[in-house]
């Protein structure tokens, strides 16, 4: 791993989703630049299992119960061999890449929060995994894992997620600045980068009601006689400044404006899917967010909006 890089604790579970999540983050992010785990919790018992009391019914099933044990262990070694060889052919380093099959202690959540906590600096996982429901917007685990890892960057990858250009979304905050850092960690200094900021319509702006804990960015910060366009250009220029001066080429960098939207969310997916860009990047909480909540409104809405996309989620 290069000097500066990371280390990443890719969560799989033996689906098909899982799997191109592992496609996803083998053309996304810069071999040299990463080393992985990869791991999984494995649960010795079926989850319709658990409801069930050690009674004679249970006993008598035992039997059952250790055959999908072997069978769900080779399915999972299996897996693990197939997502090696993936990123070894994208040019990850063997030595670099660790895996792991963790028999359950808490459940699935807590125990790859307990990981993550062992030296990572991010952690990845599709959206969904093998017990996905239609039409839920994260899977169960996803979303405790959203939730609770507030303090480390998060690739929440969609099953539609194809890797390419990467959309930084910004707006002048601390943790759109460290989101920024962490793409110079773990991308390629050749990638092509889309620095986007959002502006609310004034109109918008002047309607909002000014509740304390969610007051717009173009109300709070907006002072020394500048527009919202001349602040908004001010924070991308300073963006792209910090991935040039973490290696990245100017030339590969954009700046876009999307002014008088309705929606930073909804202007930041939009622009996504009509870019088709590989991964959505922004920081977990904007320039309005307060300290009671461990996400921003407009990261959250971007997360529910965005189906089978990538987005990453930097603390």
């Amino acid at each position: 791993m290069a000097e500066g890089g990371i280390k990443a604790l890719v969560a799989v579970d033996g689906s098909w989703r899982a799997m191109s999540m592992v496609h996803f983050i083998a053309g996304q992010m810069e071999p040299r630049k990463v080393e992985l785990k990869l791991f999984n919790v494995h649960d010795q018992l079926p989850e319709g299992f658990r409801d069930i009391d050690k009674n004679l019914d249970y006993l008598f099933r035992l039997s059952e119960v250790k055959s999908w044990d072997l069978s769900q262990r080779a399915h999972m070694a299996n897996f693990m061999n197939q997502a090696r060889l993936i990123l070894e052919r994208a040019g990850f380093d063997a030595k670099g890449i660790d895996s792991q099959i963790h028999e359950r202690v808490r459940g699935v959540a807590r125990d790859i929060i307990a990981e993550a906590s062992r030296g990572y600096d991010m952690v990845a996982f599709a959206r969904r995994g093998l017990g996905a429901l239609q039409g839920t917007i994260l899977g169960s685990v996803a979303n405790k894992l959203v939730t609770k890892l507030t303090d480390i960057p998060l690739w929440v990858v969609g099953r539609r997620a194809k890797p390419g250009r990467v959309l930084l979304a910004v707006d002048g905050s601390e943790s759109a600045t460290r989101a920024a850092a962490h793409l110079a960690r773990v991308a390629s200094d050749n990638a092509a980068v889309t620095v986007f900021h959002a502006v609310r319509s004034p109109r918008l702006i002047m309607e909002y009601p000014l509740v304390i804990d969610e007051l717009p960015p173009e109300i709070v910060h907006i002072s020394d006689g500048q527009t919202v366009g001349q602040r908004a250009q001010r924070v991308m220029e300073e963006a792209a400044e910090a991935l040039v001066a973490s290696g990245f080429k100017r030339e590969r960098i954009e700046l876009k404006l999307a002014q008088d939207v309705s929606s930073r969310a909804d202007a930041i997916v939009s622009a996504a899917k009509a870019g088709s860009y590989g991964l959505i990047l922004m920081g977990r909480r904007g320039m309005s967010s307060v300290g009671e909540f461990s996400m921003g409104r407009v990261t959250a809405k971007v997360l529910q909006l965005a189906k089978g996309m990538a987005v990453a989620v930097v603390n």
